[in-house]
């Protein structure tokens, strides 16, 4: 690889790892409003994201051997080396960050879920016998 095929894949590696982590924080946004969550939000997050990851694997597969090689890289490169190192640990924190605030809002989730079912039973429970339960169902 040239010294200018390394820099521009050094670069697109950056990017994609700032583009990443934009993605993290729109998601672990969205996940941690507590009204109602949007999914085409939250779908499009996840799409840049899926985008960002799978060049990265690209971009990485490159610049492995060029990593692992006896020679050195000219100071821009480790420069961009080290900079992308620090996005990419930002983008492992938000996505630790991301699966807690997920993991609390399903558990949020289900204990209203757990609530509600319990009113219904409740509420099944004082219903006149002369009622007929059909009479509860709309259409």
């Amino acid at each position: 690889m040239t010294t200018v095929e390394l820099q521009a894949a050094s670069e697109e590696e950056a990017r994609r790892y700032r583009a990443l982590v934009a993605a993290y924080e729109a998601m672990l946004a969205l996940v941690s409003d507590e009204g109602p969550l949007a999914v085409a939000g939250l779908t499009a997050a996840g799409v840049a994201a899926d985008a960002a990851l799978a060049t990265l694997r690209e971009v990485t597969a490159k610049l492995g051997p060029e990593r692992l090689a006896a020679r050195v890289a000219p100071p821009p490169v480790t420069a961009l080396w080290r900079e992308s190192a620090a996005i990419a640990a930002r983008a492992a924190e938000l996505n630790a960050a991301l699966a807690a605030a997920t993991a609390a809002r399903r558990d949020a989730v289900a204990g209203r879920l757990a609530t509600l079912a319990a009113g219904r039973r409740a509420l099944a429970a004082y219903r006149p016998a002369s009622v007929p339960r059909t009479a509860d169902q709309r259409a």
